[in-house]
């Protein structure tokens, strides 16, 4: 993914569908893969300023989101482990 940030920066990367609240309709939220890149890198210095390191194991209790997908690459990156 990161490759892709750097050689296909405007490329589409996600298109994330979120439902309303009534479940009656949904929206979407969509990233390039520069966009997510860049949201991965900042994951991955705010999981470092906080401490977290190599071999970690972190609980994720979020919806599905672009930022959940990022803070999920960027654990990954880091050699951390994502509990859901």
């Amino acid at each position: 993914m990161l490759q892709h940030a750097r050689t296909k920066a405007d490329a589409l990367a996600l298109v994330v569908p979120t439902l309303s609240p009534d479940g009656r309709s949904y929206s979407e939220e969509s990233v390039t893969f520069g966009e997510l890149g860049g949201r991965v890198s900042a994951a991955r210095a705010n999981l470092k300023a906080r401490g977290f390191k190599r071999g970690d194991r972190v609980i994720l209790m979020a919806p599905l989101s672009v930022n959940l997908y990022a803070l999920l690459l960027a654990l990954f990156a880091s050699r951390m482990s994502a509990v859901l």
